[in-house]
């Protein structure tokens, strides 16, 4: 699988991969010399790397270790060669089953070459995580079948198709002839669907075939496959002569499959230049132009809508080449993406600000007072509170809702920044209005939802939400409104400050919803049921089917729930059981 294009799934495991700190050489005058920039865009460091991609091989790799690895922290200077290596700290605990391997992935390490890194067009040093694999040795073919020379070029067709797996991995198909006509056709998860043309060089057909050649392709078996779920799978073809051969890899090199034959797919994408079509690059506008590509086209419209809302990699994110290159080559900039949001709306919600400006210098959303709503609401869920002024400034209407029904305070709320709800309310709009699934702000203020690391700190951002509570109720939004499922915004509580908040300004702690279930009864954080109890939450209470809140948590396994529930229940203001 090339670099490039790792799914979702490889790289969450190469994050979370186990491979104890320890101490390995590093250059600490060069590191004071050249003050290195901390990269954390996997993304950015895969555009620059210039190095193979040499895996370490290993009899066994346990199962638990099935996309295990070797992080490496790297110090890479101006001219983009390594100067430092380390392993990288992780959990103490692991049991560090590759760790005769430590030397040799540092000597792999101080190798490895980069095209310099710049900031404001100067290059710089920098430091990031690598991420060395550890694989299984390869089962290289033992009978060798020839790669004959072609005879009649006009019969070469070269294929590679790439599936989905269970994320956002490209789907899409190449096919390749001997007078090096391509034909691309791209199905989900790619910016360019539908089907598209270009023209490789003899001399960039060679290159294909030389890696053929390398794999040993007509010798491999047809298909390596691990028993695994939820990856993509690459098949490659090709057929000259009479002669015809494929390949399906599967997560091919975890069950032996030649690392030549990686390299294979991943040249058949280089070459080619793929990524033009899948994500879009500054080749792809003058690509469409070879083609004669209708810029002007509904087609054209809905692609640069999925190019501004389906940023499905990092590498995508606030880089507006291909949003500039199809608005100047003169895309309309105000169709809609596949689940309805605008070019502009998504950007918004991206806080890509360069690029809405950009959309905006183009006339998006001019005449259409729905488009700037969409983007207001995308801006107000960010919690940019520099492109709300923006939008509201643009003419966008603080006291519309989306199609959906969600109200631009809904939105704001969403965001957990005090700043933007603050800045919402200065227009009075509707505290208690109902959204989807009649939810009002304060659910949306309360609703769990996953902290990011680019939120500052988490102490932080949890208090923000319990002020957005406050702002809220302050404005006059009623804490004891529920939803069509009969939840208030207690029952969504998560977070201590959210629930403090909540409390404190008349939250029915004993609210019942639908299936007869309290705030205590669906929370999983201990220390929220602890604060229920004490605020007089009834540890007896049961729901629809008989349940207490003990009685689930135990269904549950929440060992700390169980604990503080067990510890209070005698000396809970509610009744024992």
């Amino acid at each position: 699988m090339p670099r490039f294009l790792l799914s979702a799934s490889i790289i969450l495991f190469s994050l979370i991969c186990n491979s104890p700190a320890q101490n390995a050489s590093s250059d600490a005058t060069l590191e004071k010399k050249l003050p290195p920039v901390e990269i954390s865009d996997y993304w950015n460091v895969a555009q620059h790397r210039l190095s193979e991609d040499e895996p370490l091989r290993v009899a066994h790799v346990p199962p638990e270790y099935l996309f295990g690895g070797i992080r490496i922290e790297v110090v890479v200077d101006v001219q983009g060669n390594v100067v430092a290596a380390k392993i990288a700290e992780t959990d103490p605990l692991d049991p560090q089953p590759h760790k005769n391997l430590y030397p040799t992935a540092l000597a792999q390490a101080r190798s490895w070459k980069y095209k310099p890194f710049e900031k404001d067009g100067k290059p710089i040093a920098v430091t990031f995580t690598e991420y060395i694999r550890i694989l299984p040795p390869e089962d290289l073919p033992k009978v060798h079948v020839p790669f004959r020379r072609i005879k009649d070029l006009k019969s070469l067709r070269i294929t590679l198709k790439r599936t989905t797996c269970f994320g956002s991995c490209p789907a899409y198909s190449l096919e390749i002839s001997g007078d090096g006509s391509v034909v691309y056709q791209g199905q989900r998860y790619v910016v360019f669907t539908g089907e598209h043309h270009d023209h490789i060089s003899k001399e960039a057909l060679g290159q294909i075939l030389a890696a053929f050649r390398k794999a040993d392709y007509f010798s491999l078996k047809d298909k390596y496959f691990y028993g695994v779920t939820d990856n993509p799978t690459t098949t490659t073809s090709i057929a000259f002569d009479g002669m015809q051969k494929s390949v399906i890899d599967y997560v091919g090199e975890h069950a032996g499959m030649p690392h030549a034959v990686a390299e294979l797919e991943e040249t058949i994408d280089r070459v080619v230049g793929t990524l033009k079509w899948v994500y879009g690059n500054a080749e792809t506008v003058p690509s469409l132009m070879r083609e004669n590509w209708d810029f002007k086209s509904t087609e054209a419209a809905l692609t640069l809508a999925r190019a501004a809302c389906e940023r499905y990699h990092r590498a995508l994110m606030n880089d507006p080449t291909l949003i500039r290159d199809l608005v100047a080559a003169g895309v309309p900039p105000d169709a809609h993406g596949p689940e309805g949001r605008s070019a502009l709306g998504c950007v918004a919600a991206q806080k890509d600000r360069e690029t809405v400006i950009l959309l905006m210098e183009a006339g998006a959303a001019k005449g259409k007072p729905s488009v700037k709503n969409d983007a207001l609401a995308g801006a107000a869920s960010a919690g940019d509170l520099e492109l709300v002024r923006l939008m509201l400034k643009y003419g966008a209407d603080p006291n519309d809702a989306v199609p959906d029904g969600q109200t631009i305070l809904m939105s704001a709320a969403e965001s957990g920044a005090p700043e933007v709800v603050a800045e919402i309310l200065k227009y009075h709009p509707d505290v208690n209005a109902r959204g989807p699934d009649e939810q009002t702000a304060l659910h949306f203020a309360s609703e769990d939802r996953s902290f990011r690391g680019d939120e500052g700190d988490r102490e932080t951002w949890e208090k923000q939400r319990g002020e957005v509570v406050l702002l809220l109720v302050k404005a006059g939004a009623d804490p004891r409104l529920a939803d069509k499922d009969g939840n208030t915004p207690l029952h969504k509580a998560r977070l201590l400050p959210v629930a403090e908040a909540l409390i404190k300004s008349g939250a029915d702690v004993n609210a019942h919803n639908n299936e007869g279930e309290t705030p205590l009864m669906v929370t999983y954080s201990e220390e929220v049921a602890s604060l229920l109890v004490r605020s007089g939450a009834d540890i007896s209470a049961r729901d629809n089917e008989g349940h207490t809140a003990l009685d689930r948590a135990r269904s549950s396994g929440f060992q700390d729930k169980i604990k503080v529930l067990e510890g209070l229940r005698n000396t809970s203001p509610g009744k024992t059981q």
